[in-house]
């Protein structure tokens, strides 16, 4: 009762967006608010996207998505899902244990490959907690050596990892910081967020963006654009 707007975020659960506040209404007209970092001031807005909902208020953005059924099965206690199994392996490597080998000598190339690919899904849709990003990564790559091409195409690791560093680069720029998801990403032309980078003059990352997703014919282009910006620069500042 009185929303400003009443958006769908999925297929079962709606949002009610008002002046100070946002709340879900799921199935049963189960009402959840939703919290947003206690703004300062009023005033937000909901944007929909192709895998969620942005949200914008004066604390700063926030995502809303639905946890895929895999990411709870990856990540809750106890679980033996063959992606959860390979994380529990990586974290006796880590300290040392030998248990490690029996988890591995039990999961069998069909479940090495489950888990592997599970395990670079689950990255591709952690946002911000950067270190659980590279449990998942390191935990995938331990995971590799135990596969062959036949099973699973190292490429396909390399591509993935390339893409969350730019990612990572772009959420937490000071320059020019962009929230954006793996699935958005995809559908972005490179020419455009290159063009982005340059209007804000966020050189180094767009020499990052060239470098991991190899698209080294945009090198002098960078290179034109940063010292006609210090050409201004300077004469501006003379």
């Amino acid at each position: 009762v009185g929303a400003e707007r009443v958006i769908w975020c999925g297929s079962d659960v709606t949002v009610l967006e008002y002046t100070d506040k946002i709340i879900l209404v799921g199935p049963g007209n189960d009402c959840v608010p939703l919290e947003l970092g206690g703004a300062k001031t009023n005033g937000l807005k909901c944007l929909t996207e192709k895998d969620g909902l942005r949200i914008v208020n004066s604390e700063g953005v926030f995502f809303l998505e639905r946890v895929q059924d895999f990411v709870v099965k990856t990540l809750r206690i106890a679980s033996i899902e063959p992606a959860a199994q390979l994380m529990s392996a990586m974290k006796f490597v880590d300290q040392k244990i030998p248990k490690a080998d029996e988890i591995i000598r039990e999961l069998t190339k069909d479940q090495l490959a489950e888990g592997l690919e599970t395990l670079l899904e689950v990255a591709k849709l952690e946002h911000w907690d950067i270190q659980l990003l590279k449990h998942l990564l390191r935990t995938a790559s331990f995971a590799k050596k135990f596969t062959d091409r036949s099973e699973f195409d190292p490429d396909r690791y390399v591509n993935i990892v390339n893409h969350l560093i730019v990612l990572t680069k772009l959420r937490n720029s000071k320059i020019c910081p962009r929230a954006i998801t793996y699935e958005q990403f995809e559908g972005v032309k490179l020419k455009n967020l290159l063009k982005l980078l340059y209007r804000y003059h966020d050189y180094p990352l767009a020499l990052t963006v060239i470098d991991r997703l190899n698209f080294k014919h945009h090198l002098p282009q960078v290179y034109e654009d940063w010292t006609t910006t210090m050409l201004k620069q300077s004469q501006l500042r003379s």
